[in-house]
């Protein structure tokens, strides 16, 4: 079994530490999942679909569906801290589920 312990918000295994802003779970991701920033009027607790890898869309407050042009990068490429859309495991290849997670702050030194 691997060790699930992180160092600077990366596990042992090589993955990344990130936190579901709606339940504040922490998950290990693997560092080449995929993300998408967040855009300017997303609510919060609101999931973004992506077609094709670039085609972005979410539910507004007001029930209308809003598009954007979304940019796919590895969560590797994220700096602790950051606050950004992550992709979901599994799904068509077409078209993903993203949800709102904060990159992991690196652990405090102990001692």
């Amino acid at each position: 079994m691997k060790s699930t312990a992180t160092t600077n918000g990366r596990s042992a295994s090589g993955g990344i530490s990130v936190i579901e802003t709606r339940s504040g779970h922490v998950t290990i991701r693997a560092s080449d999942t995929l993300t998408v920033d967040v855009p300017v009027n997303l609510p919060r607790e609101c999931d973004v679909d992506v077609s094709d890898g670039f085609r972005g869309s979410y539910m507004n407050a007001s029930g209308y569906r809003v598009h954007f042009q979304a940019r796919t990068q590895p969560l590797s490429w994220r700096s602790p801290g950051e606050l950004c859309l992550v992709g979901r495991c599994g799904g068509l290849r077409q078209s993903r589920t993203y949800r709102l997670y904060t990159v992991a702050l690196p652990a405090a030194p102990s001692g």
